[in-house]
């Protein structure tokens, strides 16, 4: 943790002294929270608006930067000369994690700087200001906004070989539904995927596909609010140029780990679910063509998986996409890779 920082940040740091806030280092990160509005953040979820919430920038074995700000500083900050809206703070924190926080008693966005990178630290504030956002959100008997059980997260059957298969086939599923060149192209992969992510979901204990459906409705909304940020970026041309081929390239990467969906046997399976999750809302943006889906999903209460067959058609043709998914299935390479993948952990 204590060499958390790039060679940028170090630098920074070096010059302005552990007292000061890095100069270089709020330079940059003002830049980035200019260009946050260019996310069209309000485009991503109705009534999400992350340049409006508090972003609290911790520097691990310095200090906060503290943005969009409003009103007098909270206590143990002080404003920063010539910014904003800005504060500094210096405290080590080398526990921070990038999550939902609050300061005096408001909801903040929290960001632990890792790297200077517009494409890392831009869709991160948006992943966690939409926490902010889910949180406040929250209704009595409504799933958004809520977050799953993480008492499940220990005793999830990850040793499964027919679960972890079918897992798999669901990254594969979706991927080419988001790939698929034409409409109808589209909607039949969504009603397959559908029809397995329920037919694995019927072999499991019912609070571990509750546990599936609250983290995609959680962590992967986020990580859609996170995707959609990117890609709204790259097409900015008000955005840096080379701001926009890194983003290119973070858009690529969200790809490479649906297709390799349970191959990831270093790091918790939670993070399946920020690939399935935004994969899912990504396609229902495509099939649907309007944000109408997000209005539907949340006054009728659904998951996404339930969306997802609602938008598809899949409840009157749920027999014959399984049907379908099953016979297109490379269930022995499947295997293999499950039982590789289950051998590995």
């Amino acid at each position: 943790m204590q060499r958390i920082g790039t060679a940028v940040i170090s630098l920074a740091f070096a010059a302005s002294g552990l007292g000061a806030q890095p100069a270089d280092t709020v330079a940059r990160l003002d830049l980035m929270m200019k260009h946050l509005g260019h996310a069209r953040s309000g485009a991503i979820w109705p009534g999400f608006k992350a340049d409006t919430i508090p972003v609290a920038f911790v520097l691990p074995t310095h200090g906060t930067i503290l943005f969009n700000w409003p009103g007098a500083v909270p206590e143990g900050y002080a404003p920063i000369a010539g910014v904003k809206n800005a504060a500094w703070r210096e405290q080590r924190d080398l526990g921070a994690a990038s999550t939902g926080s609050s300061i005096g008693g408001r909801p903040v966005a929290q960001v632990v700087v890792s790297s200077l990178d517009p494409s890392i630290v831009l869709p991160t504030v948006v992943h966690e200001a939409f926490h902010v956002f889910q949180s406040a959100s929250v209704k009595p008997g409504r799933r958004f906004g809520r977050q799953e059980n993480a008492f499940y997260v220990s005793s999830y059957p990850v040793f499964d070989v027919e679960n972890e298969m079918l897992f798999a086939r669901e990254g594969e599923l979706l991927l080419r539904a988001l790939r698929a060149p034409t409409m109808e192209g589209k909607r039949e992969l969504a009603r397959q995927f559908v029809a397995v992510r329920r037919a694995r979901h019927r072999r499991l204990d019912d609070t571990y596909a509750q546990f599936d459906r609250a983290s995609e409705m959680n962590e992967g909304l986020a990580q859609y609010a996170q995707v959609r940020a990117l890609s709204n970026l790259m097409r900015s041309q008000q955005v840096p140029a080379a701001w926009r081929a890194l983003m290119r390239a973070r858009l690529a990467e969200e790809d490479e780990r649906l297709a390799d969906l349970t191959g990831n046997v270093t790091q918790s399976f939670r993070l399946r679910f920020y690939s399935t999750g935004p994969a899912q809302a990504r396609l229902l943006d495509a099939i649907t063509d309007s944000p109408s889906w997000k209005y539907e999903m949340m006054a009728r209460n659904q998951t996404l998986e339930d969306a997802l067959a609602s938008a598809s058609g899949l409840d009157a043709l749920e027999h014959r996409s399984l049907r379908l998914a099953t016979l297109e299935a490379d269930s022995v390479r499947l295997s293999r890779a499950a039982r590789a993948s289950v051998a590995r952990l």
